[in-house]
């Protein structure tokens, strides 16, 4: 998944699901690999904030019921696409993680939909 901490977008018919709250960067992802079958990444640029700190979208704990009800809405959009990541440090549910490592997997999960 590409962490939208900070990201530069081309202009696409592709537009973040306002039903999204946490993991609206697994949907934006998602919606580009559908699409376009892949997505670009270029380290240039670093931010200085940490991933779940205080403010913005909040900590772990503060937004972990969120993320279960995203992480289902993301299960029901793209069907084959996420497993659920639990482990045990994290809620049930709450986690997910890409079921593929290679660019003939997306193009086999494209050709499914």
């Amino acid at each position: 998944s590409i962490v939208s901490k900070l990201c530069v977008i081309k202009k696409t018919h592709l537009r973040y699901d306002p039903n999204n709250f946490c993991m609206d960067d697994y949907d934006f992802t998602a919606q580009h690999l559908l699409s376009f079958g892949s997505v670009l990444v270029n380290n240039y640029v670093y931010p200085s904030s940490k991933h779940y700190e205080e403010g913005g979208l909040g900590t772990y704990e503060e937004r972990v019921d969120k993320k279960t009800k995203d992480a289902a809405l993301l299960m029901s959009k793209f069907p084959g696409l996420y497993n659920y990541n639990n482990t045990k440090n994290t809620k049930p549910n709450s986690e997910l993680r890409y079921r593929f490592t290679s660019l003939s997997q997306v193009e086999k999960w494209r050709a499914s939909l």
